[in-house]
């Protein structure tokens, strides 16, 4: 008896790790397509790659770091190749992921949904409304990260004179007493 239920908790074991059946892998890519997220990720990172979304350039690290430069500053004719150098930062940080790979996530974190709810789900992004309701979501994603970018430049360009301030007066105390 001992045996059997031992064996039997092993079984329940693997089966909960054993991950989502093919139906609902099947379901939940169907769900993905209907509700276009690879529309919804190609538009993010094209704005990714958009150099006047960006929140840190060139410019706003001088302005809250001149140190960081080594002596080039905006003035200097070394400054294009330092734009070009966050340039490809910011091309090689926006690549670091692809539509693939947003979509592979997608699926499988809708998955890990119940088949039952996968269905009903599927039944009302293919219906009229939740074509249509598709075709906003993709018009408020879009929106939406302006709206982030936006949001998100006056904190943070604050932010980072902050911590620079912050970090000159640490490297000011440990040059006046190092440890």
């Amino acid at each position: 008896m001992r045996r059997l239920l031992v064996f039997l908790l092993l079984l329940l074991s693997a089966a909960a790790y054993a991950g989502p059946s093919p139906e609902r892998l099947k379901l939940s890519s169907q769900l993905v397509e209907l509700m276009n997220i690879r529309a919804m990720s190609d538009s993010a990172l094209q704005a990714c790659k958009d150099p006047k979304n960006r929140v840190v350039t060139a410019s706003s690290d001088y302005k809250a770091n001149p140190n960081s430069f080594g002596g080039i500053s905006p003035k200097s004719a070394y400054w294009p190749e330092v734009e070009a150098a966050y340039d490809r930062y910011e091309a090689i940080t926006c690549a670091s992921v692809n539509s693939e790979e947003f979509v592979a996530f997608w699926v499988r974190k809708l998955a890990e949904q119940s088949e039952a709810d996968l269905r009903a789900a599927v039944g009302y992004w293919a219906s009229p409304a939740g074509k249509r309701m598709q075709a906003a979501v993709l018009i408020a994603g879009e929106a939406l990260q302006q709206f982030s970018i936006e949001k998100s430049r006056m904190p943070t360009e604050a932010a980072r004179l902050r911590f620079s301030a912050e970090l000159s007066q640490l490297r000011r105390k440990y040059e006046a007493h190092p440890r």
